[in-house]
């Protein structure tokens, strides 16, 4: 299994802008964009299971095998799948699940049992990797966290099932059989038990955005966990109030707001809602009947949002509904009224008008029949087979409609859905029909249903169903000259945007559209709860992003793209102004979307986190020791290119182990390859280009388990291929100004994010160089090197920085540029902080290492996301001690999300260490970089010595007994 990493942002829920686009359809490809459907011998599909309460790290994922009397056979293979964003997703083949990382051997092996015969496991359990390390989650660990089964309160240390003609069914390990529980999504709670006495609901207010009160009589649903033994209670409101008069359990779930399905769910969003279901908001009751918004599903801790009102933005003008409801679900005639306008089906095919009553969303629409003629108005012949896809169903077998008098009869569709009506690749008349006025494939008609007995309307791309209503009486389609149909190019195009808030994660969801300047239509997208935003369109069409109003913020500043193809075929957003899709700066995942607060308050809480670090023992060595390998493996020759060319002359190659941030070496290339590179086994490189004239992206790689291939350590991964090498527009002055990464960070005095910060000077020091920057007009310019730590200081100006590593890291694999983090945390860092200097080291935490015998105090060390290691080097022998009695030390500084060294090069760091027998201690020492003792200052009590370093890990300890 390759090795993975997780990124895991700070103050941000995601620290990285991804950015991804449709393919181009190819034969044999099942697509989304259901432009075509083919499915070969081997059919292959992706389930994407939702994850709630977990919104980073990994879910451990086990395939065990049975036999048909439930018999264990054992494991066939394990692995650790990440969560992201919100889901985890499960490759399928042959009704298996096969995840991306098992490799042919288990394929092989996994082949070998009926797809009957596999029980799949969820669990949070660490988990034993070939080469004998253990991966393990950081936060959601199975001691502090459990699986609730369908959101109830039955929890279960892992959740096992079954996949049953392409469904998760839940498989009881105690009764060794299948339950009737589908698995649609997987809900993590924590495992803490809360008081549970019972509590009134408290009266809560009902406004619309504009703060008038909503009228008398619209019905408001409280949705207490049933799992809980709670109920479920009707509520109308008057007067611009709900007064709930209902009981319920204390911190236990309970959903308020407009039931799913009701006639007002689609004309209303609820601005407080905190899920996809943006008609009602989770709430909580605690034990002093005190009512808070549920932040993340069963967090009944987090009690920093009061709930005392529900928001309603209307979707239209029509007034919501005040008539009678029935059982959630259930779907009530009363709520199927006779169009107002009288509006009509044309009814062509039959000749007669038909009424319709407009049918909830979701429920079943009986469809006029629809006549289905050539161009010059004849009937198409009988035995022609119209295919029907429902878009949220694309991989099922579409509908099958015979065309018979001229027309096709029987359809039955969901009210207010997509489906694509027209001819599949795999119709028999796929090559001798098209469709007139399909969308770009001109085979496929988009189309929805809405009235009873109504005929079909257009689907709209731009606006979906939020466009006003066009009919479709009749399909028209044109013959073709029979030949081989071209399939076409999709070229929609999704990315992913990270919102933000002065460097926080904004509160949330908020509503955006997505405007086409060309035709002005737009499409209502919503952010994520943890402030993502997911825009999908199409190539070569200008759009602007706009956000919605809403009552907290408003956009900084004015985005106008399109999406155009790169060098690597890849369709980026490029903003307006900008040509050339390579050059990331012009790309939109580049950026974060910057809002502006309408009360012009600064975000809530401190920019930076100040807990304790107490957790420093739960990692030991065996977590991190790929860090300190030493088996190198010897590279084969690597191809150095330009234009498709072995590049004859020198290159000068620097191989950084960003694993150790060091340099290892720099390497000349001699003759259009790079000879004789011996590299670190698990080890991660940055092997980078140093010439004037020449430069080449950056290469991102390591060395295969079995140590014989360069593979990449980015995606797309695979075996390394070569350099390429691009002539600069402009020669460098000095080849040390090569692949450094310009970056402006703003500066703000903590708690004052409206003061310009000027007359200050910070210095950047870390193991590879020193500088100073100046703050001008409360922005800082910097040019760092990658992947290498700097901790600031305050050189000029009367103020103090909480100091922590900042680094550079690429995101390249994502579409993105160059970002700069915290090595602390892997937290995304959109702003430095100065504050007074009577608040310098406040923060200090304590680090603490696995075996508890070393701790290190003096520096902001966070909130658990470090760890310490502390090793005695037995091997290394000190040429100026010989002959006496004394011990090496290694004590680093680990960041265990990335797996690598964190060195601070800057610091006053107080070291205390345990030594053995309370041995008396002579002198200490660290070896500097020319391998030199430099004498340290320390004192000692009993069997603990402390002694202070002005760096951590860049330099071995040496303990000489007296």
């Amino acid at each position: 299994m390759r090795r993975t990493k997780v990124l895991l942002a700070g103050v941000m829920a995601m620290s990285l802008a991804i950015s991804s686009a449709v393919v181009p359809v190819k034969a044999g490809v099942i697509t989304g964009s259901g432009v075509g459907r083919y499915v070969a011998a081997t059919e292959k599909s992706e389930i994407s299971l939702p994850v709630y309460g977990m919104d980073s790290e990994r879910l451990h994922f086990t395939i065990v095998a049975i036999t048909k009397d439930n018999k264990s056979l054992g494991n066939v293979f394990e692995t650790m799948i990440p969560v992201t964003n919100g889901q985890v997703n499960l490759p399928t083949i042959n009704n298996k699940i096969v995840p991306n990382d098992m490799d042919d051997n288990y394929k092989e092996d996994l082949a070998s049992y009926s797809a009957d015969n596999l029980v799949y496991i969820f669990d949070l359990q660490e988990w034993w990797k070939d080469d004998g390390s253990i991966e393990e989650n950081s936060v959601y660990t199975s001691n502090k966290y459990n699986f609730s089964v369908l959101g109830g309160t039955k929890q279960k240390g892992s959740l096992s099932f079954k996949l049953v003609n392409g469904q998760l069914v839940e498989w009881d390990n105690d009764n060794v059989s299948l339950t009737k529980n589908i698995i649609d999504r997987v809900v993590i709670r924590s495992a803490k038990e809360y008081t549970k006495t019972p509590v009134d609901f408290p009266e809560f207010d009902v406004v619309y955005t504009d703060g008038s009160k909503v009228e008398d009589g619209v019905a408001i649903n409280i949705m207490a966990d049933k799992s809980e033994g709670g109920e479920s209670k009707v509520v109308r409101v008057k007067d611009g109030k709900i007064k709930p008069d209902f009981k319920l359990k204390s911190n236990i779930l309970c959903a308020v707001g407009i039931a799913k399905d009701t006639v007002n769910s689609k004309l209303v969003k609820i601005i407080e809602s905190n899920y996809d279901d943006i008609t009602t908001v989770n709430t909580f009751v605690d034990e002093n009947g005190k009512a808070y918004i549920m932040n993340g599903i069963f967090n009944f801790e987090d009690k920093t949002k009061p709930f005392n009102k529900i928001t309603i933005e209307k979707k239209t003008e029509a007034p919501l509904y005040t008539g009678p409801v029935v059982a959630i679900g259930v779907q009530p005639v009363e709520e199927l009224k006779d169009i107002s306008d009288d509006k009509t089906a044309l009814g062509e095919s039959s000749g007669a008008a038909v009424k319709g009553k407009r049918i909830a969303p979701g429920k079943d629409v009986k469809v006029a029949d629809i006549a289905v003629v050539f161009e010059d108005g004849t009937k198409v012949h009988d035995g022609v087979t119209l295919d029907n896809f429902r878009m949220k169903d694309i991989w099922a077998e579409p509908a099958h409609y015979k065309v018979k008098d001229g027309k096709i009869s029987g359809i039955v569709l969901k009210a207010d859905e997509q489906y694509k009506l027209g001819f599949d690749v795999t119709n028999a008349d796929y090559n001798n029909y098209e469709v007139v006025g399909a969308y770009k494939s001109k085979k496929l008609l988009r189309v929805y249903a809405r009235y009873e007995g109504g005929v079909l309307l257009k689907y709209d791309y731009d606006e979906g169903i939020e466009a006003p209503e066009k009919e479709i009486s009749k399909i028209v389609i044109k013959k073709t000259d029979g030949k081989p149909s071209k399939l076409p190019v999709s070229t929609s195009c999704l990315m992913n945007l990270i919102l933000s808030d002065h460097g926080y994660q904004p509160q949330g969801v908020l509503p955006f559209r997505l405007v086409r300047l060309d035709n002005k239509k737009s499409t209502l997208v919503y952010s994520s709860k943890d402030g993502i935003l997911s825009l999908n369109g199409e190539a070569g069409v200008w759009y602007e992003m706009k956000l919605d109003k809403n009552p907290l913020y408003k956009l900084k500043d004015k985005t106008v793209f399109r999406f155009v193809l790169n060098k690597e075929g890849k369709y980026v957003a490029l903003l307006k102004g900008y040509k050339n899709p390579d050059n990331l700066e012009g790309v939109v995942t580049s950026h974060y979307v910057d809002l502006v607060r309408l009360d012009g308050k600064i975000p809530v809480g401190p920019a930076l986190d100040t807990d304790e670090c107490a957790t420093g023992a739960k990692y030991s060595l065996k977590d991190y020791k790929i860090i300190y390998n030493t088996k190198r493996a010897l590279v084969k020759d690597i191809p150095v290119q330009f234009k498709s060319s072995a590049f004859k002359k020198p290159v000068k190659f620097e191989v950084y182990n960003a694993t150790k941030q060091k340099v290892e070496k720099v390497v000349l290339s001699k003759d259009g390859k790079l000879s004789g590179l011996k590299l670190i086994v698990g080890n991660d490189y940055i092997i980078s280009a140093l010439d004037k004239e020449y430069s080449m992206k950056n290469a991102y790689v390591t060395i295969s388990n079995d140590g014989k291939k360069l593979i990449t350590s980015k995606a797309p991964y695979g075996e390394f291929k070569g350099f390429k090498l691009v002539k600069r527009e402009k020669a460098l002055t000095d080849e040390k100004l090569a692949n450094r990464v310009p970056y402006k960070l703003p500066v703000y005095v903590l708690g004052n994010n409206k003061k310009k910060v000027n007359n200050v000077t910070l210095k950047f020091i870390s193991p590879r160089e020193t500088f100073e920057a100046k703050v001008v007009d409360g922005w800082v310019d910097l040019s760092l090197l990658e992947d290498t730590n700097y901790v600031m200081e305050v050189v000029k100006g009367n103020y103090a920085i909480d100091a922590f590593p900042l680094t550079v890291k690429d995101k390249s694999e994502f579409g993105a540029k160059k970002y700069v983090f915290n090595h602390l945390s892997c937290g995304s860092v959109q702003a430095l902080y100065l504050i007074n200097k009577k608040q310098a080291h406040k923060n200090d935490t304590t680090l603490v290492s696995s075996d508890g015998t070393t701790k290190v105090t003096g520096f902001r060390f966070g909130n658990g996301e470090y760890a310490l290691s502390s090793r005695v080097l037995k091997n290394v022998k000190v040429p100026e001690l010989k002959g006496k009695n004394y011990l090496v030390l290694d004590v680093d500084t680990v960041n265990m999300y990335r797996v690598e060294l964190s060195p601070l090069a800057y610091g006053n760091f107080k070291v205390t260490t345990t030594v053995a027998g309370k041995k008396p201690v002579k002198n200490v020492y660290y070896i500097d970089g020319a391998n030199k003792l430099q004498k340290v200052k320390f004192t000692q009590k009993g069997d603990k010595l402390t002694f202070n370093m002005n760096s951590m890990a860049r330099y071995n300890t040496v303990i000489e007994y007296k």
